[in-house]
Formats: structure tokens, C-alpha cells, sequence
């Protein structure tokens, strides 16, 4: 690598170019500078947020470790293999009776056959926490949050309710939960607790910064040589973004003191190249 994005700098053999940053209402455009002076006109790069965050796949729809079980008024939260919360009923079948309602065990001298663990129901309820874990395979359980105020994020805290200093703008809105899939195919089906709680939270995160619509594009373009290259969709990862955009501008200026080299080669020869 022969760029440094602290510095602002991008290195090509052995000269070291500055690279310029002037702001647009969506992000950055940068120019490359040598000694005070713009060089290489007609070569720039855009680093910017995206209009369009829509347009993008949700974190929600990528392979993940954790699933969510969540429902917000006025929201359709999670991806195509998320749960809605407000559908679960959180309840198991009663042990005790086999899910019919009635035992043969009753006590000597009462009448009736009426299961009292479930009350004849078949079913007991199950706090969320233990239901996740006993149905769904799941090892680690966190609640969620999200706060909105002229517009919408997401937190992953503790299962309790963790308002904001106005305890106004906070609702707890469900849980994200590791799946023995989700472990398998994302981090190994021998990661500890300590891993997949990380996951799930690093994936909180992600798919707040999504909500946010902090998802940011790059594009370098040079009108001299042709050369075109971009990519979006980089989803709470602007400093990603901006690596890949100062290696877009690396190879752009290569491209163009090649063919600065060689025309200039030609011309000695007295031969014009378009």
C-alpha cells in the first residue's frame, strides 16, 4: 500500500502526492497536488454519502449470526429472516401433561383431571429470554432499543429497558439472538459466548449505522485516460470507503504517467499519438 489516508497522501515510485479534499454537499471531492499545485487534470475522486440508501440491500439481508425479533410502530424492522416480535406467542408445551391439558396423576380424592401446571391449557408461557434459547437454539439473547428522534437508530443493550435522558425518544422494540445456522455459516459452530456476542452486536451496529443512512460511494474518473471505477454501499465503513478510493487514485495516476511516458516517448520519435 503506498497511500496513507491519515496524511492525505498517495506515493507513486518515488514522488509523493498530496491529495486535496474540497467539500460537496454530500461528502469530499479530492484532486491530487504536487508542490502547492493542482496536477493531473481531469483525474478526481468523490468520497459521499448516497442519496439512495434504499436502493441498497438492508445488513439484515446478509449472511448473519444472529436473527431479530422485533416490531416498532410506523417501521417494518429486520430483513427477510428477522421475526416479527408481535406474532410470537412465547409459549411452550407443558411438560407435565404432554401439551393435552389433563393429567392422569391427579391427586387422591380430586375430581378433576385438569393439569394445574398449565390450568388444562396444554401450553405454559416462557419468558423471551428462555424461549429463544430453548426453541430457537439460541446461546446469547440482547435486547433492543431504538431511538428516534428526527429520525431512526438502533442499540443492542441489556434485556431491560435502557431510556434516553429524556425517557421519551427510547422504546425497547425486541431481541437479537444467535441460531446454530447462523453460528455455522458466519463464525464457526465452535465459537464461544464471548464471539457470538460480539457478532450480534457488531451487526446491531451495522444495521444502525443503516438506518442512520450512513452508507457511503466512491467514484474516480480521469478524463485524459478513460479511467472510471466506483463502488457503494459501504454501510458505517467511511473509512473503508475512503481506502478504496485513494487506491482507485493510485492506480488512476499510474494509468496516467503511463501514458504520459509513452507519449512522450513517441513525440522524441516525431510521431503524434492521439
Amino acid at each position: 500500500m503506498s497511500y496513507n489516508t491519515n496524511m492525505a497522501t498517495i506515493t507513486v515510485g518515488e514522488t509523493t502526492y498530496d491529495v486535496e479534499t474540497h467539500s460537496t454537499d454530500l461528502g469530499q471531492r479530492l484532486t491530487i497536488q504536487l508542490g502547492g499545485e493542482d496536477v493531473f487534470e481531469g483525474l478526481e475522486g468523490l468520497c459521499e454519502n448516497e442519496q439512495y440508501i434504499e436502493s441498497h440491500d438492508s445488513p439484515r439481508d446478509w449472511c448473519n449470526v444472529g436473527t431479530m425479533a422485533v416490531s416498532y410502530r410506523g417501521y417494518n424492522l429486520g430483513g427477510d429472516n428477522d421475526e416479527d416480535i408481535s406474532q410470537i406467542d412465547f409459549e411452550v408445551q407443558c411438560k407435565r401433561c404432554d401439551g393435552n391439558g389433563e393429567v392422569d396423576d391427579a391427586d387422591p380424592g380430586d375430581d378433576s383431571s385438569t393439569c394445574m401446571e398449565c390450568k388444562g391449557e396444554g401450553v405454559v408461557p416462557l419468558n423471551p429470554v428462555d424461549y429463544f434459547k430453548r426453541e430457537r437454539g439460541a446461546r446469547v439473547v440482547i435486547g433492543l432499543t431504538v431511538y428516534e428522534h428526527s429520525g431512526i437508530t438502533m442499540r443492542a443493550g441489556d434485556v431491560t429497558l435502557p431510556f434516553d435522558t429524556d425517557r421519551w425518544d427510547t422504546s425497547f422494540v425486541g431481541f437479537i439472538y444467535d441460531t446454530p445456522e447462523g453460528r455455522e455459516q458466519c463464525i464457526g459452530a465452535d465459537a464461544t459466548d464471548e464471539q457470538i456476542e460480539k457478532a450480534l452486536r457488531g451487526e446491531v451496529a451495522v444495521y444502525a449505522s443503516y438506518l442512520e443512512g450512513d452508507v457511503t460511494w466512491y467514484r474516480v474518473e480521469d478524463e485524459e485516460t478513460g479511467f472510471d471505477e466506483s463502488c457503494g454501499g459501504f454501510v458505517g465503513a467511511h473509512e473503508d470507503c475512503e481506502a478504496e478510493c485513494y487506491d482507485a487514485l493510485e492506480r488512476a495516476i499510474i494509468k496516467r504517467l503511463a501514458e504520459e511516458a509513452e507519449r512522450a516517448y513517441w513525440l522524441e520519435r516525431d510521431v503524434v499519438t492521439i
